[in-house]
């Protein structure tokens, strides 16, 4: 398994493990009675239904994995399962995540959190840090020691994961309930608007959004949890 690139996108590629890490992995005795190998630095699971299949990490041993330092210097989520490791970031993908959060922090002000980075732990197999996530409630009202579940707007700057995003992303975060979900395509300079989750097998995570509007420079909008409030989509774009 390795990074799919176009000229419009990259789907990220699996974290590669070393073998001291795999070995480590194996001493914690996750594997239980588990038929597991490591090939080219994924761990594979032989007793999956559909044969050799990789291992599906849960949130609990992804977070032990965080806590013992191997995921420095890499840019990893948790999705389906699947700890995938994202490219790197460019200059233009950073322009747009900071373009949005200087223009939602003055909508949704301090009784709302808008994370940058951040993770959710949406589903149980499933942990994204989506570039921008506004959460309900301000900052010290939240748990210290466990990441929100919910989102009212979600915001991926997309430049080389332009199909990730509108696609795996697209559905996790639709199967989640997310009703606002904003893809700022900093490639064809627009805005991607993704509301109304609707059941639909075909997609990954079992869903999909029922309404997409495409916004250029020169639109407005506003956020589903801030209705009264207008965001020039020109401010968002760099």
């Amino acid at each position: 398994m390795t990074p799919i690139e176009t000229a419009e996108m990259t789907i990220p590629a699996p974290f590669l493990f070393t073998r001291e890490q795999y070995d480590q992995v194996c001493e914690w005795g996750w594997f239980g009675g588990y038929k597991v190998e490591l090939l080219d630095g994924v761990v594979w699971n032989q007793n999956g239904k559909e044969g050799l299949a990789p291992w599906q990490w849960s949130q609990e041993e992804y977070y032990k994995i965080l806590d013992a330092g191997w995921f420095i210097e890499h840019r990893v989520e948790l999705i389906d399962g699947e700890i995938l490791e994202m490219p790197a970031q460019k200059n233009l993908h950073a322009m747009g995540i900071s373009l949005a959060d200087f223009a939602l922090r003055a909508v949704f002000g301090p009784n709302y959190w808008v994370r940058v980075q951040a993770s959710l732990d949406l589903r149980p197999r499933s942990t994204p840090d989506p570039d921008i996530a506004v959460v309900h409630g301000g900052i010290r009202s939240h748990n210290k020691n466990a990441n929100p579940t919910r989102a009212l707007l979600i915001v991926e700057v997309s430049h080389t994961t332009l199909a990730y995003d509108r696609g795996w992303k697209a559905s996790l975060y639709a199967s989640c309930g997310i009703a606002d979900y904003w893809i700022l395509n900093v490639l064809d300079q627009q805005l991607e608007v993704y509301r109304s989750p609707v059941a639909d097998a075909s997609k990954r995570f079992g869903f999909r959004y029922g309404d997409r509007t495409d916004l250029t420079a020169g639109a407005f909008i506003s956020p589903l949890a801030a209705p009264t409030a207008s965001i020039a989509v020109a401010d968002l774009l760099p």
